[in-house]
């Protein structure tokens, strides 16, 4: 009995939920929306997620779809949702990917090397993210995500990226490189310094 009331309370908030995506539309306030969102933020609600999943999607509910992807540990999807919508022609498409990717990408920094490709594959996107391509290679590189040639073939694998932007990173890379050198060095020669200093012990 309890297994059946449960699914029973399932159907009322699934057709709940399928009846504020409904009145959306003809809704000038948004009220339904929010209260659509509402339902899907309480998590003591038992509704169906993968039903309300597919409602979001073919009604274009994009925030409740991004919650609900959120909630799964889907948020690469997100990402390429945003990317996807770029190619649509949402021109805010882009500031989102790279705001997701500041929301996510401490925990998911297999993110880092999408969005790079995407902020650098047309001379528009870079034109217009440039500085968050400068903040998306920084990232690259105190993190170690990806190896030094792999970012340049990135980088110059159509063309879209200037030669100044490449030259810029490298130079970058190479004085890093080289303060990385030299600290090994003064480590190494602080070590040899130590050995020498301590005095030999005498045979008795």
């Amino acid at each position: 009995d309890e297994e059946v009331e449960r699914r029973d309370q399932v159907a009322v908030w699934n057709t709940l939920f399928e009846l504020y995506l409904s009145r959306s539309a003809s809704d000038a306030g948004g009220s339904t929306n929010t209260r659509a969102l509402s339902l899907l933020q309480n998590t003591t609600l038992p509704y169906d997620p993968t039903h309300a999943l597919i409602l979001c999607s073919t009604r274009g509910f994009t925030p409740g779809l991004v919650l609900l992807w959120e909630r799964m540990g889907m948020q690469e999807d997100v990402v390429r949702f945003f990317m996807d919508r770029h190619q649509d022609g949402d021109t805010e498409a882009s500031a989102e990917v790279v705001r997701r990717l500041e929301q996510y990408g401490s925990g998911r920094p297999q993110l880092y090397p999408l969005v790079l490709r995407f902020l650098t594959s047309t001379p528009a996107l870079l034109a217009k993210h440039r500085d968050d391509v400068v903040n998306v290679l920084k990232v690259i590189d105190e993190e170690k995500i990806m190896p030094p040639v792999s970012v340049v073939q990135v980088l110059s694998r159509n063309g879209v990226a200037s030669v100044g932007l490449v030259k810029e990173w490298l130079m970058a890379r190479i004085k890093t490189a080289r303060q990385e050198v030299d600290t090994v060095r003064l480590s190494v020669f602080f070590a040899l310094y130590a050995t020498l200093m301590v005095p030999e012990r005498r045979i008795n």
